[in-house]
């Protein structure tokens, strides 16, 4: 977007947003796209960190039992009648 007073993105400086490139008129069709992009960006998140905690958990479950599984040993234990 070209505005009155923005830099060129030729410039050597740090990106900036300018003033222009930051407005945007409440309640506008521009606003609601930007709240929803950023509605689902935030889901997607948030999505993606449950994804690791639940991963990281069955992880740890797997390495628990691989080291502290005590091997079960099936004993039949026989009765004589009296």
């Amino acid at each position: 977007m070209n505005c009155r007073g923005a830099k060129s993105p030729s410039s050597n400086s740090v990106e900036r947003s300018t003033p222009c490139e930051s407005f945007v008129r409440a309640g506008s069709l521009k606003a609601w796209k930007e709240e929803q992009a950023r509605i689902k960006a935030e889901e997607e998140e948030h999505a993606r960190l449950a994804e690791e905690k639940r991963a990281k958990s069955a992880q740890k479950k797997v390495r628990h039992n691989i080291l502290y599984e005590i091997p079960i040993t099936v004993m039949t234990i026989m009765v004589w009648p009296k």
